[in-house]
Formats: C-alpha cells, structure tokens, sequence
C-alpha cells in the first residue's frame, strides 16, 4: 500500500474512531475509554495498531505536538510514545520537525 492510500484510510478511519470513544466514554466514564477498542480491519489494512491509531489521532488534534504532551494526552508512557513513533515514521505518517528555539521533535502527520 502506498502512503496516500494509507493517508486517505486513516482520515476516514478517525472520525469513527472519535464516535466510537466518545460513546464508550459517555457509557463508562470513570474507564480508561480506549481500553475497549480492539483492532478492526481499517485498522489492520493499515498495519496500525490501537496505541499507533490514539497517537495519530492525538497528532491530528492538535497539529503540533511533541512526545511529552501525546504521552500525557493518550496515557502511554514516553518510552512506548518513542516506539511508536519510531514505527510512524518508518510507516511515512508522520513527520518529526526541530524547531530552532526548542531541542524536542515536534510532530505533525503527513
């Protein structure tokens, strides 16, 4: 699969993903939301897992974002955030950026 293709399911694959945590959210407020959400087969076609889809989703969300805030934001611990970005770069969903005044990678996706 090429990185558009991929782009262009991810983008339709998120707003269900949005509907489907806050749904659950509303139902089980006082439960980490997204301990219920299992792989599908958007998900799978993508060869992304659940942990990758919360970071992608949380990049999307607020367009520029470093590794300290997206482990606070999807509650995964900043080394797991550093494989998975890892993972997401080699897959070309997103981009790491250097700003000048600031030493950590900011994130945005492709």
């Amino acid at each position: 699969m090429d990185n558009k293709y991929k782009t262009n399911m991810l983008e339709q694959l998120i707003p269900k993903l949005e509907t489907l945590v806050y749904r659950i959210g509303v139902q089980y407020p006082q439960k980490k939301v997204v301990s219920f959400l299992a792989p599908n087969d958007s998900l799978k076609a993508l060869d992304i897992g659940i942990s990758e889809s919360r970071v992608l989703e949380c990049i999307r969300s607020n367009h520029s974002i470093n590794a300290v805030n997206i482990s606070q934001k999807v509650l995964i611990t900043k080394s797991g955030i550093s494989k998975i970005m890892l993972r997401l770069k080699k897959k070309g969903l997103i981009n790491a950026v250097h700003p000048e005044n600031n030493r950590k990678e900011i994130f945005k996706l492709r």
